[in-house]
């Protein structure tokens, strides 16, 4: 299996910290979509264009 490439890698620490926040023992798809909400690059202002942001998906 190939290496993560780094913006996966930045996900998966942005979703771990999310999940720590919300004290979840598990790391689930709400929070990779939260963390996918949080990046700077296409992923995040395709998101974010689609009213997609983390307070809103934290609801």
């Amino acid at each position: 299996m190939p290496d993560p490439s780094h913006e996966a890698e930045q996900i998966i620490a942005l979703a771990l910290v999310e999940a720590q926040h919300q004290r979840s023992p598990i790391l689930s798809t709400p929070h990779l979509f939260i963390a996918l909400t949080k990046l700077d690059g296409a992923t995040g202002a395709a998101l974010h264009a689609h009213g997609h942001d983390p307070k809103e998906v934290r609801r």
